[in-house]
């Protein structure tokens, strides 16, 4: 009898996970971007939300709700009804936050259910024209007057700070790290030449790169980043632990029902194969991608952990 009742309640549930797939979504889906807009993640959310709303004939709405290095949209979500129609587009502060700041109001693990990363793209470090012709010309530079080699990034305990503080390590140098309100002002000062270099992402200044504003000494991905095949990888200059992408990935609250994150992570792969997204994509200088929850799971595991040591060992804290 017990076999026959469990075999019951399984082919109830299988039941009831058909059911709740089939009917969902049966409100607005409101995918909460944790920035102003204008951004990349802005820009990569309403792009989403546009073709989720084709697929799922459901009405699909962006919110931006920035603030608090993040942490204003994200707690928004962790704490909404897990009902599969609130979502987060994330990026890595959703876990640097958890290392850097000794009170935060979310746990990045236990709050949220992962559905899939939507794109990526490598930091880069760049300089002015005048400045810097090579990363071992800027090494150097760094060497022969310590902590006045200055290096502009989006913000203490941002993931272009914690990129600085590893290279400086591996490089036995002092930077003097200088933490703006975001890349853009920090990339305009390493226009005008008010800072030596400055971390950020392809997103950010890749337009001024082609503009002929910047130029880029390395970048943080495995293979050469193609829309510039001349700039070194890290790697490639002998720096082995500055392989970091910046992504962006949708989340739900944890409890959201599985049916609904495996749909929305299926409709997401079929939207990152267009070629129209890989158009507007490339535009910003990321790389379409669809990986499983699982496949994201592990990366967040994986990064919380690289993270955790970094600001443990340079005591590295956001109060």
């Amino acid at each position: 009898m017990r076999i026959v009742s469990r075999l019951f309640t399984v082919l109830l549930l299988a039941m009831s996970s058909l059911t709740w797939a089939q009917t969902w979504p049966t409100k607005t889906i409101e995918i909460s971007v944790p920035y102003p807009p204008g951004g990349s993640s802005d820009v990569i959310a309403r792009l989403l939300a546009a073709k989720l709303q084709e697929s799922l004939k459901q009405t699909v709405l962006v919110f931006n709700r920035p603030g608090a290095s993040t942490v204003i949209g994200t707690t928004f979500v962790g704490r909404a009804a897990p009902d599969g129609h609130t979502l987060l587009l994330a990026d890595n502060p959703f876990l640097i936050n958890a290392t850097v700041m000794p009170t935060l109001a979310y746990d990045p693990i236990k709050d949220f259910a992962p559905i899939t990363v939507v794109g990526t793209s490598p930091q880069l470090l760049f300089t002015p024209l005048s400045g810097s012709s090579s990363l071992a010309d800027l090494i150097a530079a760094a060497k022969a007057k310590p902590g006045t080699v200055s290096i502009g990034n989006a913000g203490l305990g941002s993931l272009t700070h914690l990129l600085g503080v590893i290279l400086e390590n591996q490089a036995g140098v002092k930077f003097n790290h200088i933490p703006y309100k975001g890349s853009a002002p920090a990339l305009q000062d390493a226009i005008g030449g008010q800072v030596n270099a400055a971390i950020s992402s392809s997103a950010s200044g890749l337009v001024h790169v082609t503009g002929g504003k910047l130029r880029v000494l390395a970048v943080t991905s495995a293979k050469r980043f193609s829309p510039l095949p001349e700039a070194p990888t890290f790697e490639e200059l002998g720096y082995k632990n500055m392989i970091v992408d910046n992504w962006w990935g949708l989340l739900a609250p944890a409890g959201t029902p599985k049916p609904a994150l495996d749909r929305i992570q299926s409709e997401v792969a079929k939207i990152m194969a267009l070629p129209d997204v890989a158009e507007r994509y490339a535009g910003l200088g990321v790389t379409p991608t669809a990986t499983t929850p699982a496949e994201f799971q592990a990366q967040l595991n994986d990064e919380l952990r690289l993270w955790s040591k970094v600001a443990k060992d340079n005591n590295i804290k956001v109060e």
